[in-house]
C-alpha cells in the first residue's frame, strides 16, 4: 500500500552539444552525463552546466561527416574509466575519459543493430546486421555466437504431465465446443508503428538476458531468453501485436496490463525495469490522427508501474509537452541508485528525478482521523479508512476517480483529517472535502460517504516566471494549514531548491492556486513534514541539516532546529522518511535512511529498521530480525526520552514476532490496531500489548469498552480495580451499569486475585507512572473482600433478582467463603438443597443433580445452578464438561470460553453463531483457536479453521507448511489459486525440511551407536563386579552399606534396612515410582544404574525414529514431485540405514531373559571352585531378593514396538 513520492528532481534546461541525442549514459561516481549525437561524444557535468570532455567520432572515420551515422548503444565503465560506443556500422569503440585516447575494439562487417552490458559490466551482449548474437567478455574476448532465429525452444520448454491435450480436457458445456475448435496462435506482422529495431535487456542479478526482433518470415516480433553461458531457455509464445512484452522466464505469456490509453492513441516505445527489479518504466509518445500526419511532434509521457498481489499499479505519470524541445530522446535508469531517473529529451534538456516509497495516510490525534490509508493507482485514488474497516490490497473501501493520474497526495491538517488534495500529472491539483449537511460534516467510515471532489486548481506563476513548470516540477507537497499548502519547487534562474507557499482561494468559482511566497535554499531540500505540534514546517536538506519553516502575514523564513536545551541538531544521514513525534514537551524528529538506521535527533534508535511510525503514546518500528518494537515516548519511561537525554539504561520496549518482510502501513490513532503489509501485498492486523494496555488506561472511566478490549484481548481482569482502586470502587453503579451482563460480572468476580497486577503482571507498563493509592475505609480487609463487598452493594441497589448470581458469587469468591448466607439465600429460594456449596466434591455434585430435580428445566433456579456447576468444572479444568453444562443452560458465553479451552474448536463455532458473532468477530476467534490448535500441533484442525472462518487460506497454507503437512498445503494452494506461494514458502520449508531430516538421522545414528557400545561395555563390567564380589564372599550390594573401615558386616542389620526401605516406599503411586526410577536413570558413566539408563535413551530413540516414519514418507513424496529426487534419494538411503541398524541390535540391547536363573545360579556357585563365604553369600543374596525385595527397585525397561512396514519407501528412489 505504499506509493512512489518524488524526493528530488534536478532540471538542466540547456546543455549545448546535446541535442538529438541517441543515447547517453551516467558515471555515477562523478555525476558525468555521457551522449552520443550523430558526429561525437560529449561529457556534461549538470551541476554545473559545462561540458568536462569531448571527442569526435567523424575525424576517425566511425561515423559520417553528413550526420548520417547512428550510435546503436553506449555503456559507461568505471573500472576501465571509459565509454564504450557502438556504430551501427559495425564498430566498437572504447574511449578514455581520461586520456582521450580512441580505440577501437573490434568491428563487424555486417554491423551492429544492438548492445547490451550485464549489470554487473563483466558481459556483452550484441546484436548483428544478420542476427547474430555475441556475447563477449569485459575484455572483448568473445565467449560464444549463435543466431536469434532457431526452431528450438529452449530449456524451460513446457513438458505434459499427463493432463492430456486441451480439446480432450473438461471445459464444461459452455466451453466445450470451443475448445473443440482450437487452433494454433498465428501471431500478425508487427504494427506499422514498429521501429522495428531488436533490443536487448538484462535481468537485475545478470542471470538471464531477454532480446526481440522481427521474425523474417512472419514479420512478427518473437522474443527469447537466454543464460549468460548462452544456453536458450525460453522462446515467447505466439502473441498477436506483440510490440514490448511481459513474459515469465519460461516464455508464457503472463501479468500483462493495460496502458490507460485509448486504442490507437499511443505507441510504446521502450520499457525498462530499474536495477532491482522493482519498478517498470514505459516511454510512450502520441499517435497522429489521420488529419495530423503532416509536421505532428507528439507528446510524450513516461509511466512507472509496480505489481503486488498480481495487480499492476500505475504510481507516477511524466507528461512532456508537445514540442521538439521537450520530446523525450532517451530514458535510463541509475545503475546504482535503485529509484533514480534520468531523463534526454530532443531539446537537449537533462532531467533527473529520485523517488522513494512512502505510505500516505491520514495524521492527527482527533477523533475524525480515521487513519485512511491513500493508495494510488494511475487516475484512481484507492481509499481506506482502517479505524473501521481493513481492506486487504488491491481492493479498497472506496475508490475516486481522477481527471488525470495522482502523483502526490496529502492529507488535510487535524479536525479536517479526511479532506485531501492530490497533485495530479498534468501539474493540476484536485481537491477532496467531506460535505457539510445541515451543519454537520459527515464522518469517513463505511459504509459512509468518500470525500467529494469540490475543485480542480491550476497553479498560477505569472507571479513568479522563473518557477520551473515542467513534468512533475512541483514535490513533497503537504497541506499545512486550513487554505494553505507547501511544496517544493524549482528556480530555474538561481538554479535552486524553493520552499513555495501555496494559497487555495476560498472563493467559489475559483480555478486556481496562488503562489504567495518562495524561500530559496543553499542546499537542495530532501523532505518536508508537517509540525504539528508547532504549526510550523520541518525541512531536511540532502545532508541531513534541519530547518524549521515558518511564515506569517509579512514574510516566511527558514532557521536552524533546536531542541529544548538550545542545541542545533541535525540528522546523522540523510533520511528518506521523516516524522515529529512530542516526547514530553520536547519536539523530536524521527528519520529513516534508506539503509535502514532509524535516529531520533542525532540519536541511532535501531541499524535495522525497516519501517516505523507514531502512535499515541508509542514508537513502533518494524526490524529486519522479523520484530515489531513498541519504544514509548512518555517522558516519565525509560523509553525513547532515556536515548535522547544520554542515559545510561537501556531502551524499555516490547517486542513481538511478525511475518518476515512485514512493513508498518499504519497504527490507528486512538485505538490498538497496527497495519501491516507483507512482501507479496497482503496485509494483517496486530494488537501489540503495549497498545493495548496504553488504550485501557485512558478507557477504563468507561467500563463497558474496557471489559470488552480486555475480553477480546485477554487482559487480566483485575486490571479494573488495580489500574485505580479508589476510583473503581467509587463508581461501582457507572461499572455495573456499564458491564450489565450477570455473567461479564460473575467472570470479573471468579477471576479476582488478591495480588495487585500493575506490580506484577503489568508492571512494565506502570513501572513509573503508578502512584500508591490513599488509603480508605475497609482498607483492613483483603483485596478480594473489600471488592466483593463493595460489588454486592451496587448490585443489590440495582436489583436483586437480575443479579441474584453475582451477589451469590461474592459471598462465594471471599477468601473465607460466607456460606452460611449463601445457604440462607437458597433457603429463602424455595428450599433448595443446604448441602449444596458445603459439602465435600462427590456429594457436591450429586447434590447439584438432587436441586436440580426441584425446578423446571426453563426456571431461572435451574439455569443458576447450571451456572455454578459449570464454573465448578472449568476449576477443575474439565473445560470440556463444563462446555457441555453451559450449553445445556444456555449460557453460550462461558460455553464458547470453556469449548475454546478444551480445543474443541467445532463447538466453539457452534456457540458463535448462538451468539450471532459478527464477520470480525468471527475472524478473531479463528485466528484465536487457529493459534490453539497450531500450538497443540494439530496444524490440519487449525488450517481448517482458518481456511473456513477467518478466510485466510494464505495463513492457513503457512501453517500446515509449519506443520509439515505438505500435501494438503499444496491441494489448498491450487485450490485457492496461490501456486506463487510454492516458490515463497513451500520450497524453502521443504529445503529446510530435508536439511533437519538429514541432520536428525546422523545425530540419532550416532547416539544409538554411542550407546550401545557403551552398553554393551557396562555390562562386561557389571559381570566382571559380579564374579569379583560372589568371590570375595560378599552381596553385591553389602558394599554400600559398609564404612570404609569395617571388614565385616552384619548381614542381619542389611536385611532390616533393605525391609524398611521396602516399607516405607509402599504408600508411593506407580506414578510417583516412575517418576523417581526417571529421576535414577543417569548416563553419567560408572552410574549405578548406568545400563538401565542406556536402554531407556535407545528406547526413546527407536520411539522417535518410529514416530518420523509417516513425515519421512510425506517429504519423500513432495520432494520427488518437485524434482528432488536426488535429494530425496540421499534421505530415503540413510533413513533405511538407520532402521536396519535399529533391527539389527534390539536383540543386543533386550536379550531374551532366562527362564531357569535360580537353579542355574545355584549350579554355579555350588561348583567346584566356590568357596563357603561366596556360597553362604550368594544364598542369603537370593533370599533377599526374593522376600525383601525393595518395591523401588528399578525394573529393565522394556524393548519398544518397533515393526516398521516398507511402504514409507518409494520404489523409484531405490538404487
Amino acid at each position: 500500500m505504499r506509493n512512489l513520492e518524488l524526493l528530488r528532481s534536478f532540471p538542466v534546461l540547456e546543455l549545448e552539444g546535446t541535442e538529438d541525442p541517441f543515447c547517453f549514459s551516467v558515471d555515477c561516481d562523478c555525476g558525468v552525463i555521457y551522449t552520443a549525437t550523430s558526429t561525437h561524444i560529449k561529457g556534461v557535468q549538470p551541476s554545473t552546466h559545462q561540458a568536462v570532455s569531448s571527442v569526435s567520432l567523424v575525424s576517425d572515420g566511425y561515423l559520417p561527416e553528413d550526420g548520417s551515422g547512428c550510435v546503436i548503444g553506449m555503456q559507461h565503465l568505471p573500472d576501465l574509466e571509459s565509454v564504450c560506443v557502438a556504430t551501427a556500422k559495425g564498430d566498437v569503440i572504447l574511449w578514455n575519459t581520461v586520456t582521450d585516447q580512441v580505440e577501437c575494439v573490434g568491428s563487424v562487417d555486417n554491423g551492429l543493430r544492438c548492445m547490451e552490458w550485464s549489470p554487473d559490466q563483466e558481459l556483452v551482449v550484441f546484436m548483428t546486421g544478420e542476427e547474430t548474437l555475441i556475447i563477449m567478455t569485459k575484455d572483448f574476448d568473445a565467449i560464444c555466437e549463435f543466431p536469434f532465429h532457431s526452431e528450438e525452444f529452449g530449456e524451460e520448454k513446457p513438458i505434459t504431465v499427463g493432463w492430456g491435450k486441451k480439446e480432450t480436457q473438461f471445459h464444461g458445456s459452455q466451453g466445450k465446443p470451443t475448445a473443440a475448435d482450437v487452433q494454433e496462435v498465428i501471431a500478425k506482422p508487427a504494427a506499422s508503428w514498429d521501429d522495428r529495431k531488436p533490443r536487448i535487456s538484462w535481468r537485475g542479478d545478470g542471470q538471464f538476458f531477454a532480446a526481440s526482433a522481427i521474425h523474417p518470415l512472419t514479420g512478427a516480433r518473437k522474443l527469447r531468453v537466454w543464460n549468460r553461458e548462452g544456453v536458450l531457455s525460453s522462446t515467447s509464445e505466439n502473441v498477436d501485436g506483440l510490440e514490448q512484452a511481459l513474459f515469465w522466464r519460461n516464455g508464457l505469456r503472463h501479468g500483462e496490463f493495460v496502458l490507460p490509453f485509448g486504442k490507437m492513441e499511443v505507441q510504446v516505445l521502450e520499457i525498462a525495469w530499474n536495477n532491482d527489479s522493482s519498478v517498470l518504466a514505459v516511454w510512450s509518445e502520441e499517435l497522429p490522427s489521420t488529419e495530423q500526419i503532416e509536421e505532428f511532434v507528439p507528446k510524450s509521457y513516461v509511466q512507472l508501474w509496480t505489481v503486488n498481489n498480481y495487480h499492476w499499479y500505475l504510481k507516477q505519470q511524466m507528461e512532456f509537452p508537445a514540442s521538439a524541445k521537450h520530446r523525450v530522446a532517451c530514458l535510463l535508469w541509475d545503475p546504482e541508485a535503485a529509484l533514480r531517473m534520468h531523463i534526454m529529451t530532443r531539446g537537449g534538456q537533462y532531467l533527473s528525478y529520485e523517488w522513494c516509497w512512502n505510505t500516505v495516510h491520514s495524521e492527527g490525534a482527533s477523533e475524525q482521523n480515521m487513519s485512511t490509508v491513500a493508495v494510488i493507482d494511475g487516475a484512481k485514488l484507492l481509499l481506506t479508512p482502517m479505524k473501521h474497516m481493513v481492506v486487504p490490497p488491491p481492493m479498497s473501501a472506496y475508490a475516486l476517480d481522477l481527471p488525470s493520474p495522482a502523483s502526490t497526495i496529502s492529507f488535510a491538517p487535524p479536525t479536517h483529517c479526511s479532506d485531501m488534495v492530490v497533485m495530479m500529472s498534468n501539474g493540476k491539483m484536485a481537491v477532496f472535502k467531506l460535505l457539510t449537511e445541515n451543519g454537520v460534516k459527515e464522518v469517513f467510515r463505511a459504509p459512509g460517504k468518500a470525500p467529494k471532489l469540490v475543485g480542480i486548481y491550476s497553479i498560477d506563476t505569472k507571479d513568479f516566471p522563473t518557477v520551473w513548470t515542467g513534468a512533475l516540477c512541483w514535490r513533497q507537497m503537504i497541506w499545512w494549514k486550513d487554505c494553505t499548502l507547501i511544496a517544493v519547487g524549482w528556480d530555474t534562474m538561481s538554479q535552486k531548491d524553493i520552499v513555495c507557499e501555496l494559497e487555495i482561494s476560498a472563493e467559489d468559482g475559483a480555478n486556481s492556486i496562488a503562489i504567495r511566497r518562495t524561500t530559496e535554499t543553499d542546499t537542495p531540500v530532501l523532505r518536508l513534514c508537517a509540525r504539528r505540534h508547532t504549526e510550523s514546517v520541518l525541512v531536511e536538506l540532502i545532508n541531513g541539516n534541519l530547518l524549521s519553516y515558518t511564515s506569517d502575514s509579512s514574510q516566511a523564513k527558514l532557521s536552524p532546529w533546536f531542541n529544548s536545551r538550545g542545541l542545533e541538531i541535525s540528522l546523522p544521514q540523510p533520511c528518506q522518511c521523516v516524522k515529529t513525534a512530542l516526547v514530553g514537551d520536547e519536539e523530536v524528529v524521527l528519520g529513516l535512511t534508506e539503509h535502514s538506521r532509524l535516529y531520533a535527533n542525532n540519536k541511532e534508535v535501531a541499524s535495522n529498521c525497516s519501517s516505523f511510525a507514531v502512535h499515541d503514546e508509542f514508537l513502533l518500528l518494524t526490524t529486519h530480525a522479523h520484530t515489531l518494537r513498541c519504544i514509548s515516548l512518555l517522558p516519565t519511561t525509560r523509553g525513547l526520552p532515556v536515548l535522547i537525554e544520554d542515559k545510561p539504561h537501556p531502551l524499555d520496549e516490547n517486542i513481538r514476532r511478525v511475518e518476515r518482510g512485514s512493513r508498518i502501513v499504519v497504527a490507528v490513532t486512538q485505538d490498538t490496531k497496527v497495519i501491516l503489509q507483507m512482501p507479496r501485498g497482503n496485509i494483517e492486523t496486530i494488537h501489540p500489548r503495549s497498545l493495548v494496555l496504553s488504550y485501557l488506561k485512558k478507557c477504563l472511566d468507561s467500563y463497558g469498552e474496557a471489559f470488552t478490549v480486555m475480553r477480546r484481548h485477554r487482559i487480566n481482569l483485575n486490571l479494573i480495580h488495580d489500574h485505580n482502586p479508589k476510583l473503581f470502587l467509587e463508581n461501582l453503579d457507572k461499572f455495573v451499569s456499564h458491564v450489565e451482563s450477570v455473567n461479564f460480572i460473575n467472570l470479573f468476580l471468579t477471576d479476582l486475585k488478591e495480588e495487585d497486577v500493575t506490580t506484577t503482571m503489568y508492571s512494565d507498563y506502570y513501572s513509573e507512572s503508578k502512584q500508591t493509592p490513599v488509603a480508605s475505609p475497609g482498607d483492613e480487609l483483603s483485596k478480594v473482600d473489600r471488592v466483593c463487598d463493595a460489588v454486592r452493594v451496587a448490585l443489590e441497589a440495582v436489583g436483586h433478582n437480575k443479579y441474584l448470581l453475582s451477589i451469590l458469587t461474592t459471598y462465594v469468591k471471599k477468601n473465607d467463603p460466607e456460606l452460611e448466607k449463601v445457604l440462607m439465600i437458597i433457603k429463602d429460594l424455595k428450599g433448595l438443597f443446604v448441602r449444596l456449596f458445603q459439602a465435600p466434591t462427590v456429594l457436591r455434585i450429586k447434590s447439584t443433580f438432587d436441586a436440580l430435580k426441584l425446578y423446571g428445566k426453563s426456571s431461572q433456579e435451574h439455569r443458576a445452578l447450571l451456572v455454578a456447576y459449570g464454573e465448578y468444572l472449568v476449576q477443575q479444568k474439565r473445560h470440556e464438561e463444563a462446555g457441555l453444562v453451559f450449553t445445556s443452560c444456555g449460557a453460550h458465553e462461558q460455553a464458547l470460553s470453556s469449548f475454546q479451552k478444551s480445543g474443541n474448536w467445532r463447538q466453539v463455532f457452534c456457540m458463535a453463531s448462538l451468539l450471532q458473532h459478527t464477520g470480525e468477530q468471527v475472524v478473531s476467534l479463528a485466528r484465536t483457536v487457529a493459534g490453539y490448535l497450531k500450538g497443540h500441533k494439530r496444524s490440519l484442525e487449525a488450517s481448517r479453521v482458518l481456511e473456513e472462518y477467518a478466510k485466510d487460506p494464505e495463513e492457513a497454507i503457512a501453517v500446515l507448511i509449519d506443520g509439515m503437512q505438505w500435501e494438503e498445503a499444496l491441494r489448498l494452494m491450487h485450490k485457492h489459486d496461490r501456486t506463487d506461494i510454492v516458490e515463497t514458502h513451500l520450497k524453502g520449508a521443504l529445503e529446510e525440511a530435508h536439511n533437519h531430516h538429514l541432520s536428525s538421522i546422523q545425530e540419532q545414528e550416532e547416539l544409538f551407536n554411542k550407546y550401545t557400545k557403551r552398553l554393551k561395555v557396562v555390562r562386561e563390567l557389571k559381570e566382571q563386579q559380579s564374579v569379583e564380589y560372589q568371590e570375595s564372599g560378599l552381596a553385591r550390594d553389602d558394599t554400600d552399606l559398609f564404612s570404609d573401615t569395617s571388614s565385616v558386616g552384619d548381614n542381619s542389620e542389611y536385611a532390616s534396612s533393605t525391609s524398611s526401605r521396602g516399607s516405607r516406599s509402599t504408600g508411593r503411586s506407580s506414578k510417583n515410582r516412575r517418576k523417581t526410577a526417571r529421576k535414577m536413570y543417569s548416563l553419567k558413566e560408572g552410574s549405578r544404574f548406568e545400563d538401565l539408563a542406556l536402554m531407556e535413551a535407545l528406547s526413546d530413540i527407536i520411539q522417535t525414529v518410529h514416530k518420523t516414519t509417516d513425515d519421512m514418507a510425506s517429504l519423500l513424496k513432495m520432494l520427488v514431485l518437485f524434482d528432488h529426487a536426488g535429494q530425496a534419494a540421499v534421505l530415503q538411503t540413510n533413513f533405511e540405514k538407520l532402521i536396519s541398524m535399529i533391527e539389527s541390535s534390539i536383540g543386543v540391547i533386550w536379550p531374551p531373559e532366562e527362564s531357569s536363573t535360580n537353579s542355574s545360579q545355584v549350579s554355579q556357585i555350588t561348583g567346584p571352585g566356590a568357596t563357603v563365604n561366596s556360597i553362604i553369600a550368594a544364598m542369603r543374596s537370593d533370599q533377599n531378593t526374593t522376600l525383601n525385595k525393595p518395591r523401588d527397585e528399578l525394573q529393565r525397561p522394556k524393548p519398544p514396538p518397533f515393526k516398521i512396514a516398507t511402504n514409507w519407501k518409494l520404489d523409484q528412489l531405490l538404487s
